[in-house]
């Protein structure tokens, strides 16, 4: 569980063998193409903060399910419907 700061991958893998959860002011930054991360369970964001701009490379693999609750994002996907 990552309740705050930023996790930056930068090039490199990370394995988590069980579930991975981003909650608070946490952020995932994958932006290299060479960033790889397995979750091993499943993978859940529940953050205050949008994940724009920090998710644009890489790949994420994760065996379990995911799950996104963010409020942010929430906002922007309601700003989208609304639009059209």
């Amino acid at each position: 569980m990552q309740i705050g700061g930023t996790l930056k991958v930068d090039g490199g893998c990370l394995t988590i063998s069980g579930n991975y959860k981003l909650q608070n002011y946490s952020n995932l930054t994958m932006i290299n193409e060479g960033d790889y991360i397995f979750v091993g369970g499943n993978f859940t964001i529940s953050t205050s903060s949008s994940e724009s701009g920090y998710l644009t490379a890489g790949t994420l693999e994760i065996a379990g399910d995911f799950t996104q609750k963010s409020q942010a994002v929430e906002r922007k996907q309601k700003r989208k419907l609304q639009k059209k």
